[in-house]
């Protein structure tokens, strides 16, 4: 699991960022950080959480779930106390396949659902001029290698 400390010191370091960019002038914006990683799908992506603990050593699978779940939490807790607008991601996504390519990146799927996302949290916080629309998707070609 997580040690609190960890917790803490993102949420110490969250909090100064947030006020950095406040004394500069600049609107901060918050946003969760998706993973695959859910208790209810570990063995149907037993090889996705095998090929992510490389980076994560330390923790075990039920760990690297807990700690991007306790770390999500710290944003939107943050967020909302601070009035900070936060893009809710990680909600955002289901855990699946069609979402995730691996543990952490996604799929052109799940780029469109968090990009809209995004989007959408910034359109709630008023920060798009009107009129701005979301681009359309557009079909990638594969470049011959």
């Amino acid at each position: 699991m997580l040690p609190a400390e960890a917790a803490s010191r993102f949420e110490a370091y969250l909090r100064d960022l947030i006020g950095a960019e406040r004394e500069r002038g600049i609107a901060p914006v918050l946003a969760t950080y998706p993973t695959l990683g859910a208790v209810t799908n570990r063995e149907r992506y037993r090889a996705e959480f095998l090929d992510e603990r490389i980076w994560h050593l330390e923790l075990s699978e039920l760990g690297m779930i807990d700690a991007a779940t306790r770390l999500n939490d710290v944003i939107r807790r943050v967020g909302g106390e601070l009035a900070v607008p936060v893009a809710d991601a990680d909600a955002a996504l289901p855990k699946t396949s069609d979402y995730f390519s691996d543990y952490v990146h996604y799929t052109d799927a799940g780029a469109e659902l968090v990009a809209g996302t995004v989007f959408a949290a910034l359109e709630r916080a008023g920060l798009l001029e009107s009129g701005v629309t979301p681009v359309k998707r557009v079909e990638t070609v594969e470049r011959p290698r």
